[in-house]
């Protein structure tokens, strides 16, 4: 059998340590909110929070709501009449789910910045009888706002006002964006794994 070319060993050993060496922040992190209550503490998620508050969804006291039809998992989800998330490190907000809180039709606008300022901007309409799941890649960004732009009409709900709902955020490149230990512990094991086979390799050659 003949030995693989030197070039071919050495790529297949930069492959393994750059998956067993690459950024932590590289991994998504799933923003579910649940067991934070009340409003959500900066540090949530890798990033800070304004004006954005967790509910219990299941046992809030009005019954429908968008608080109850927009949960996703859990049993809590957001509350707000407008907010923000921001960090000192660039983030990717990939996606979420997005409910009305009580009035069909509202007009949600979600802006991104950074450095240069706004990068992103989109207006999205929202309903109170079910979420809307968003693919927003807005990456890079330091600052994301939420900005109710129309309330919306009434859903017959005994709410009213421009109040909205998110949940299962999927936010990639913040500090908490990582794996959990037993994953980075498996993809190390694994990644010595494969070295330790180029070794024996080598050595066979």
């Amino acid at each position: 059998m003949f030995a693989k070319p030197f070039h071919f060993r050495l790529a297949t050993l930069a492959l393994v340590l750059g998956v067993l060496f690459c950024p932590i922040s590289a991994f998504a992190t799933l923003l579910t909110f649940d067991n934070t209550g009340g409003s959500l503490p900066n540090g949530y998620g890798g990033v800070d929070w304004s004006g954005i508050f967790v509910l219990d969804a299941s046992t809030y006291p009005i019954v429908p709501s968008g608080y109850l039809n927009g949960l996703v998992s859990g049993n809590y989800d957001t509350a707000s009449v407008g907010g923000s998330m921001d960090s000192s490190t660039p983030f990717d907000l990939d996606s979420g789910y997005f409910t009305a809180g009580w009035n069909n039709n509202l007009v949600l606008n979600i802006a991104g910045y950074n450095a240069s300022g706004e990068v992103y901007s989109n207006d999205y309409t929202l309903q109170a009888t079910g979420p809307s799941f968003l693919t927003l890649n807005y990456d890079g960004v330091t600052d994301v706002t939420f900005t109710v732009v129309s309330p919306g009409t009434s859903a017959g709900y005994s709410g009213a006002g421009g109040w909205f709902s998110m949940d299962n955020l999927t936010v990639n490149g913040s500090p908490a964006a990582a794996p959990d230990g037993g994953a980075t512990v498996a993809l190390l094991g694994l990644g010595l794994a494969v070295i330790a086979t180029q070794r024996r390799r080598l050595a066979r050659s």
